[in-house]
């Protein structure tokens, strides 16, 4: 009891990869906002921003605009995603969110799954 519930292989990333994740809120007025990706798997993405810095919550729905530099995860652009967990800890200052896919493309499927094995090979 108490395994990894994980599905499918994951990569994680540090701070200094410097990779960003674009999205846009429905009810913000398309205001897009940026969040550090943590870390991709074929299920979502991990991602983590400045405490205050956004209101959002367990179960909000936002849509991915882009993964900022990452020409290669082009076609994860408009795929909708779920907030499926949250982490606030006192000591960090930040906040680390997970969301999971809703409605992502065979195309954004298999660039992701290229993209984890690229990454691991390198």
């Amino acid at each position: 009891m108490g395994g990894d519930r994980r599905e499918s292989e994951r990569i994680f990333f540090s701070r200094k990869n410097g990779l960003k994740a674009a999205f846009t809120l429905p009810d913000a007025q398309e205001e897009i906002f940026s969040a550090t990706l943590m870390d991709l798997s074929l299920k979502g993405l991990g991602l983590s921003f400045k405490k205050g810095e956004y209101e959002i919550d367990i179960g909000d729905r936002m849509r991915v605009t882009e993964i900022r530099n990452k020409a290669e995860l082009k076609d994860i652009a408009d795929t909708a995603v779920e907030i499926r967990w949250m982490r606030c800890y006192d000591a960090l200052n930040h906040i680390l969110f997970g969301c999971e896919f809703l409605d992502i493309s065979d195309a954004a499927r298999e660039q992701i799954q290229d993209f984890i094995r690229s990454w691991a090979d390198q």
